[in-house]
């Protein structure tokens, strides 16, 4: 923490709120953040150059690098097929469902993680071959290539801080990635008293990214738009 006369806010929250088991941990983190975002004018922020703009991941903005986006419905009424369709056609910068690439994505296309923890390799595999199959507007080269773009990765036994690093070492050890897609989100939820030392840890190490999860209606504790 800073050795200033005046406080931070962060350095209240962490002093005042925070369990002092937690603290440490905390500070640890913070002293890891080598650029914390920078404050300024309304007038300095500068308009992408639309055509040209990396961060845009899904056209008009709708996700973008560093960007965090929840799908949410039913269960059984398909979202885990529509998160794969929409990886296999991105990862070769095409749309799906009308939903569009950045320009850049649409010449160079995505890298794409997808951490799941519903289903086994054989349940993947079949899920995969029925949205390849139904893909008539792909290519059979288009089909190939976004198989190559596309990393798959089973998370089932952590949660929370655990699950945080082991995003870390992935993003690390096989990244880099354009884009995340974590099916579901339930390893996402966030006690109150942990979320401030979590969403450090993640923000640190998905910079570089965008999220885009899956969470059955039921599943969304009041936490989960904390993330």
């Amino acid at each position: 923490m800073s050795s200033g006369a005046k406080p931070s806010p962060l350095e209240i929250l962490v002093t005042e709120f925070l369990p002092a088991a937690e603290t440490a941990a905390v500070e640890d983190q913070v002293a890891k953040i080598q650029e914390p975002p920078a404050v300024k004018a309304l007038g300095d922020l500068k308009t992408p150059v639309y055509g040209n703009d990396p961060s845009e991941l899904l056209k008009h903005r709708f996700l973008y690098r560093g960007g965090m986006c929840l799908l949410s419905g039913p269960t059984g009424i398909g979202k885990s097929a529509l998160l794969m369709q929409a990886a296999i056609h991105w990862a070769v910068g095409k749309a799906c469902f009308d939903i569009v690439p950045g320009e850049i994505y649409q010449r160079q296309g995505m890298r794409i993680l997808l951490v799941q923890a519903e289903n086994d390799e054989g349940d993947l595999a079949e899920m995969r071959d029925g949205v390849m199959n139904g893909c008539d507007e792909l290519t059979d080269a288009e089909k190939a290539l976004a198989l190559q773009r596309i990393s798959v990765r089973t998370v089932c036994d952590k949660t929370g801080e655990g699950f945080a690093a082991e995003l870390a070492v992935l993003l690390t050890e096989s990244g880099p990635f354009d884009l995340g897609q974590r099916n579901p989100c339930g390893q996402l939820q966030l006690q109150a008293g942990q979320f401030l030392s979590r969403a450090i840890r993640l923000s640190q190490n998905i910079r570089s990214i965008s999220l885009l999860g899956r969470s059955a209606s039921t599943e969304i504790g009041g936490n989960i738009s904390q993330i």
